[in-house]
């Protein structure tokens, strides 16, 4: 019987399991996670930030038999800290030794923490796990302000839920305009106005140079603070793999079979790249999980990453951007606009070289899908500029 071992019980991981018993019914699916909870959701962490009720179960990826019923053997609270190639084995902390066939590292990655004095001091957090959570709503209740630090997709949510919860929240983003690689200046000032509606204030181009308590200070003001969150992006985990001799850049590098160099290993979601690219999306860890359960199970799954996108809800409106929307200042670029009445709801596609390279949407999701379809086959603009003349903006 084959035995596939996977380390990393997130989206990808969970993938990969899905993927190598969906191919083979008859091998060992072996599944070993660092944390003790039911693999979840980990988006979900910030949309739920103060959320008193969330749990692993609530935003689990699968219930509990689900892993009974497919057969898949899940290894909670095991820390693995050496991979035995040569023995075509791996190591937990306590010396125990688990062989494998086939090894699928999904090892994920850590919150990026920037060289700030004050960063590792009480107040401040990163998220990344569900016990992050729970001392976050430990320690803002009583407390009046909060600044979260990175003006991403999952800064936005955290502040977004912060605001919800009472809390005054600035928002300091190091760029000098939000998402840059996602948002062309209009959207992103769009953004930064609903935000302002609702109580939030987004202020780029902010060099923070220290946090105190009760306050965060930048190179052009102070802001008061008695929470303060980091969501400056993330860091694959690689040292695993760095020390058993697999190949790594920014993450562990891989094939469009999400091969390692090593023989019968491969790796997929936060902690790898494929041709220099690691989004470190949900979309990407599902693919390339998806492709390393069946490869591992004796498959030949080809995969390609798709244009990278992003959704986001919050703040009382909705956004999804995908593609290249004139982030190049030395392309030519034309735009296309879908507006409702009341100013709302936005929608714009972006092209480049007479074909579609990108689109955004703000305050409606209509088109959404098909939108995505005309990207991912890269259609002319004049055809895309027909689907928003056929999809309404609401």
């Amino acid at each position: 019987m084959k035995k596939i071992l996977i380390i990393g019980s997130g989206a990808a991981g969970i993938a990969a399991a899905e993927a190598a018993r969906e191919r083979d019914t008859d091998c060992s699916v072996t599944v070993i996670s660092q944390e003790t909870e039911l693999p979840y959701n980990r988006p979900m962490l910030t949309k739920n930030l103060c959320d008193s009720a969330i749990e692993a179960a609530k935003i689990a990826i699968h219930p509990a038999n689900w892993y009974q019923d497919h057969r898949i053997n899940l290894i909670q609270g095991k820390k693995i800290t050496a991979l035995l190639p040569d023995k075509s084995a791996v190591a937990d902390s306590e010396g125990t030794q688990y062989e494998y066939d086939s090894l699928i590292l999904a090892l994920g990655a850590s919150c990026f923490v920037p060289p700030i004095a004050g960063s590792d001091s009480a107040g401040v957090h990163t998220i990344r796990k569900i016990a992050d959570v729970k001392l976050i709503q430990e320690q803002i209740a009583g407390k009046s302000n909060a600044a979260v630090i990175g003006g991403g997709v999952l800064g936005l949510e955290a502040a977004a839920s912060l605001s919800k919860a009472g809390l005054k929240v600035t928002v300091l983003e190091a760029m000098p305009r939000l998402m840059p690689r996602q948002l062309d200046e209009e959207a992103a000032e769009n953004l930064m106005q609903i935000a302002a509606e609702k109580g939030v204030l987004i202020l780029t181009g902010q060099k923070i140079t220290t946090i105190e308590p009760g306050r965060v200070i930048t190179e052009t003001g102070t802001y008061s603070a008695d929470t303060v969150i980091i969501s400056a992006g993330v860091r694959a985990n690689i040292q695993l793999a760095k020390e058993a001799g697999i190949v790594c850049d920014r993450a562990i590098v891989i094939n469009d079979k999400a091969e390692t160099n090593l023989p019968h290993i491969y790796a997929c979601g936060d902690c790898a790249q494929l041709n220099g690219v690691n989004y470190a999306l949900w979309s990407q860890a599902l693919a390339e999980g998806t492709a390393a359960g069946n490869n591992a199970a004796g498959g030949e799954e080809s995969f390609r990453l798709g244009s990278p996108s992003l959704t986001f809800f919050g703040l009382g409106t909705t956004l999804c951007a995908a593609g290249d929307n004139s982030s190049n200042p030395d392309a030519e670029y034309t735009s296309i606009d879908a507006n409702d009445n009341t100013g709302r709801a936005f929608r714009r596609i972006t092209g480049k070289d007479d074909h579609i390279c990108g689109f955004e949407m703000i305050g409606t999701l209509k088109g959404m899908k098909e939108l995505q379809e005309a990207l991912g086959k890269h259609v002319m603009i004049s055809e895309a500029e027909q689907l928003l003349k056929d999809i309404p903006v609401r």
